[in-house]
């Protein structure tokens, strides 16, 4: 059984998060936890108690509807749904939330022409995923699942921790995915060498290796993604690529063509 937290403000992006997690963790016994957390706009200060409460009543009143939605749309499913409305820092809350609860993942659903774009300037789930523990995936809001070929996890030539192999494997397995691994070979690197090493990770699993060349990784990451049509797996390490993603500038214009769910796995 696993416990799928989604944040939720009550958008339609959140809402297709949803239909995301339904649609790949549709397994019996599994729980979904739609949050909301509201707090006091920047800045705002003048009845302080007042405003709280009012966002505390339209924020329960949303939910109990929202989930009333759910329960008529999903009346057939072996899955539980509950609900949480939490006061606070949005990153902070659902981290804490998600530790607390033992949470498998976090699915949130991202704005924007592509989603990704909005992951990466500043938005909840751009700094969710500065702070959180938990596995998160980022849902583009024009994703179709009829584009999901495959899972993809994005080598970046450093080690392969075997916690991440196996879930990898597993939601491989679960969703009757095929796996594959890609790397992105700039100019001054040479192919990999080391493949056999990179398959004896997977012992007798199936998985197909895709090298692609680009001027530079995140050219070379975007296209190759929009050629296999998959879910895209990054390992969030420090000083690394990722980093670069969320505070360059010219790195986001260049990922905001993504148009397909990215699985962030914490280091």
């Amino acid at each position: 059984m696993k416990t799928i937290i989604i944040p939720t403000d009550f958008s339609n992006n959140s809402l297709k998060a949803m239909d995301f997690a339904v649609d790949f963790f549709n397994q019996e016994g599994n729980k979904f936890v739609l949050i909301n957390v509201y707090d006091i706009p920047r800045g705002g200060t003048s009845g302080l108690f007042t405003l709280l409460e009012q966002l505390r009543e339209q924020a329960e009143k949303d939910m109990v509807e929202l989930e009333e939605l759910l329960n008529v749309k999903y009346i057939n499913e072996k899955f539980t749904i509950a609900t949480k409305v939490l006061q606070g820092n949005f990153e902070e809350q659902v981290k804490n939330y998600a530790g607390a609860n033992d949470a498998d993942f976090v699915v949130i659903g991202t704005k924007g022409a592509s989603g990704v774009k909005e992951l990466l300037i500043g938005s909840n789930a751009s700094k969710l995923l500065k702070v959180i523990k938990t596995p998160v995936f980022a849902i583009p809001t024009d994703y179709h699942k009829e584009q999901i070929a495959g899972i993809t996890f994005s080598y970046d030539g450093n080690n392969m921790e075997a916690d991440k192999v196996a879930l990898m494997k597993t939601l491989s397995v679960e969703n009757e995915l095929p796996l594959k691994v890609l790397h992105v070979r700039k100019e001054d690197e040479s192919p990999i060498q080391n493949w056999q090493e990179i398959e004896s990770k997977f012992d007798d699993f199936h998985i197909s290796l895709h090298e692609v060349y680009g001027e530079n990784y995140e050219e070379g990451l975007r296209s190759a993604i929009e050629e296999l049509n998959s879910i895209l797996v990054l390992i969030r390490r420090k000083k690394s690529f990722w980093e670069k993603l969320i505070n360059d500038s010219d790195s986001q214009r260049v990922v905001r063509h993504f148009k397909v769910p990215i699985l962030v796995l914490p280091e």
